[in-house]
Formats: C-alpha cells, structure tokens, sequence
C-alpha cells in the first residue's frame, strides 16, 4: 500500500490534493486510518516547503 512510503514520498504536489488523496482512503482502509493520518501530518510540513519554492530546509 502507498501509504506505507516514507521519507517524504508523497502521491500529491499540494497540500490540498494530499488532503483530497488522504479522505477515501481513510474510508476505504479503515483500520489504517491513523497511518494514513501520520502520512499526511509528514506531508504538510514538506508541502508548505516546495510551496515556498523549496523542497529542502534552508539553513537561516
């Protein structure tokens, strides 16, 4: 199951279609939605990232 990727592989190139993506699988897979919940809490942070122009923290 995809949901299972880690370091930072996500299926979406915004929040918003990570969000769109999370919702029927949480209803599909029931028993995985709290994994499906800490996929998307990962996902945020590297979105709001590439949406600055960056996937890669920058040192300040």
């Amino acid at each position: 199951m995809a949901i299972g990727l880690e370091n930072e592989t996500y299926l979406a190139d915004s929040w918003e279609e990570t969000a769109a993506l999370a919702a029927p699988l949480k209803e599909r897979f029931r028993s995985m939605a709290a994994d499906v919940d800490a996929w998307t809490a990962r996902a945020e942070p590297s979105c709001e990232r590439l949406r600055r122009g960056s996937f890669f923290d920058r040192a300040a």
